[in-house]
């Protein structure tokens, strides 16, 4: 299980009482217990223990200059009849506890209520990721991913062709497969292929599939992948990688409906959904020759922009928690999360997306022992080359050139501004040293305004 509370590894707790010398033996007690201590000044207490307020007005004007994050409220009365115990629990009292008791007793009633209260949190927290779950299961609150949700669910009910577009890591495949799963042929086959993981002179193989004997080592004929979809979805990830050659083939086939494997004459019937994706600049390699612009037009029938993960606000945090319950369950841990360790996770920019966050918490719990409060130092993510470093690599890799390496530089920049900014154009542009309206300009340019 994991904990949805912000406390430190000892529960802290705020105690008043009128009896100075009882309320030093309570602290006593309280300090000499390995799971519990005193609340620090600018804390927030997991616990507040009050003992004999002098009148109900007193106990409220007691709560109110507390935080309001604050744990449950413990009060101590003299008799279990006292006409005013129900107008204590009104006022904010979540236990009562009837004097005189024994200060041990009272460390055992504060600790049953904070573990009470962190099973309330852990399943508001579950709660509330659970009705955040969007189409196929897909996580997220945030506007831009409410966007997403809605043309996911729109474009599931027909079989137009879908162009994914999004940073590496973003959830592109999760995506295709919430169409496949929200369409009425969602039982049938999902073949998702990496066009970048397969080597070019074997590709058309893997995709048409191939005659016996059509090229050395094809001692039997074998489907391809689009065959075997059948009338199910066919994911092409990474089309930008797709060859020139290649290209030519998968656009008669989604132009005619047939294609044929390698070696063979006979035409078979395609009856398969496409659904590609890719994190390139498929209209500027169109312009310089290395996309078709035809086949650019035909699989972006409908297109689907994901947001980086460092714009989607909360959904971090909301994220982070799904993880972090998932991989608890699976690696047999009972851990909490502080307020560092949120802050922590809310502040850092995650260059590599969801992906990075998910490889980050399984990290974090991988390592855990039991009971373990996790803080900033769990979640500290792995040293990586430079941004410009590893942006100038990805270029080299994706042939988009210096052209297309400062494109997709200058839109990280304005999707920084308008984060930092909260998307306010006019701030933007200030910080950007800008005219407004070059800035509009270039937001519209990449898709941003």
């Amino acid at each position: 299980m994991v904990g949805g509370n912000r406390r430190t590894e000892r529960g802290r707790v705020s105690v008043m009482d009128s009896d100075p010398d009882r309320r030093k033996v309570i602290q006593n007690t309280l300090e000499g217990d390995a799971d519990l201590g005193l609340c620090g000044a600018g804390d927030v207490p997991d616990a507040v223990l009050v003992i004999e307020p002098r009148s109900l007005d007193d106990f409220r004007t007691a709560l109110d200059a507390l935080p309001k994050a604050r744990g449950p409220v413990l009060v101590g009365l003299l008799s279990e009849a006292s006409p005013q115990s129900k107008d204590f629990r009104t006022a904010g009292a979540d236990e009562l506890i009837w004097l005189p008791v024994r200060a041990d007793d009272i460390c055992a009633r504060i600790k049953s209520a904070i573990k009470k209260a962190q099973l309330a949190l852990d399943a508001q927290s579950l709660r509330e990721t659970l009705s955040s779950k969007g189409p196929g299961g897909l996580i997220g609150r945030s506007q831009p991913m409410r966007n997403v949700f809605e043309l996911i669910t729109r474009v599931s009910k027909n079989n137009a062709n879908v162009l994914v577009l999004g940073e590496t890591g973003t959830g592109k495949e999760l995506v295709a497969r919430a169409i496949h799963d929200e369409s009425p042929w969602a039982g049938e086959p999902f073949v998702a292929i990496n066009l970048s993981a397969v080597p070019a002179d074997l590709l058309e193989a893997e995709l048409f599939g191939h005659a016996a004997g059509a090229f050395t080592g094809a001692r039997a004929a074998r489907p391809g992948k689009l065959e075997s979809a059948g009338s199910g979805t066919v994911f092409l990830d990474e089309i930008g990688d797709l060859p020139l050659t290649a290209q030519v083939k998968l656009l008669r086939v989604i132009q005619e409906r047939v294609y044929e494997r390698v070696g063979e004459n006979s035409l078979r019937k395609a009856e398969f959904r496409l659904v590609c994706a890719t994190h390139r600049d498929l209209p500027a390699m169109a312009e310089d020759g290395t996309f078709r612009e035809d086949l650019y037009y035909r699989i972006n029938v409908v297109q689907i922009d994901l947001p980086p993960l460092r714009l989607r606000g909360d959904d971090v945090l909301l994220l982070a928690r799904y993880f972090l319950a998932e991989c608890a369950t699976r690696f047999g841990v009972n851990v909490t999360l502080s307020e560092e360790g949120e802050r922590a996770l809310s502040s850092h920019s995650w260059p590599g997306n969801v992906r990075e966050l998910q490889h980050t918490v399984e990290r974090a719990l991988a390592v855990a022992a039991p009971g373990d409060v996790l803080g900033a130092d769990h979640f500290k993510p792995r040293r990586r080359r430079g941004n410009a470093s590893a942006m100038a690599n990805e270029i080299l890799r994706s042939e988009d050139g210096i052209d297309g390496a400062l494109s997709r530089l200058e839109k990280l920049v304005l999707e920084i501004a308008l984060t930092k900014t909260g998307g306010n154009h006019s701030e933007a542009a200030r910080m950007l040293k800008l005219p407004r309206q070059t800035l509009q300009s270039r937001l519209k340019k990449h898709g941003l305004s």
